[in-house]
């Protein structure tokens, strides 16, 4: 079950969602890249595979990224992980980012200081 796999890491760095929001409603809209993400969110929605489930937050991780011009979050502060994969939340990593974690080894996070950590199954009812 890959939701054994999956944490969120508060960072403690509050983005301003207006900001965000607001460099998103500035770019031309995308129907191709509408339809792509929502192909990905439907494809994630029925994966069972850890890797496959990160393959395709990675794809999502970077059409966004591309589209906004925004790095992404794990380039951007945790280019050495190496136990999965990270994707930003909210606007673009500020509070919140889901890791993935095959080995359930959290030590990595807590290292960098970011002590607040919430496994999938802590928050999803």
């Amino acid at each position: 079950n890959i939701t054994n796999h999956i944490y969120f890491v508060y960072l403690n760095q509050k983005q301003n969602s207006r900001e965000g929001i607001e460099l998103y409603r500035s770019q031309p809209k995308n129907s191709r890249l509408i339809k792509s993400i929502s192909e990905i969110t439907d494809e994630i929605l029925k994966c069972d595979d850890l890797s496959e489930f990160e393959d395709m937050i990675f794809v999502h991780e970077t059409l966004i990224s591309n589209y906004l011009g925004i790095q992404k979050v794990q380039e951007k502060h945790f280019a050495d992980y190496k136990n999965g994969f990270i994707k930003s939340l909210g606007a673009w990593g500020g509070d919140f980012v889901m890791a993935t974690n095959e080995s359930d080894d959290l030590s990595y996070f807590k290292q960098k200081g970011f002590d607040v950590i919430f496994s999938y199954k802590d928050l999803i009812v």
